[in-house]
């Protein structure tokens, strides 16, 4: 039996809408030096002992945000907004 979804997903937000394109996006990712400000899905999986059904139901519920590149289904993660929202997660919101 399948659970129905009680609320409503978050937004996301694509890189068009951040201002940049998929192959700026791409080249940002790729070129950053190590420990960079983007986060991959398998990146953020290696800092976090979480597995990706947790990530994904975080992103789902809105705990973690993250912007999805257009026509792609590639998702990256800012480093730091990332930190904040883990930080919120862990004291329940009180920041």
């Amino acid at each position: 039996m399948r659970h129905k979804r009680t609320q409503a997903a978050a937004p996301t937000q694509s890189a068009n809408e951040a201002g940049h394109t998929r192959s700026e996006f791409r080249a940002l990712v790729e070129n950053q030096p190590a420990g960079g400000e983007w986060l991959t899905e398998l990146d953020l999986l290696r800092e976090i002992p979480v597995c990706r059904r947790t990530l994904k139901q975080w992103r789902d519920d809105g705990t973690l945000p993250f912007v999805r590149l257009p026509h792609s289904r590639r998702v990256l993660y800012h480093r730091k907004t990332v930190e904040a929202a883990l930080l919120r997660h862990q004291t329940g919101g009180a920041q």
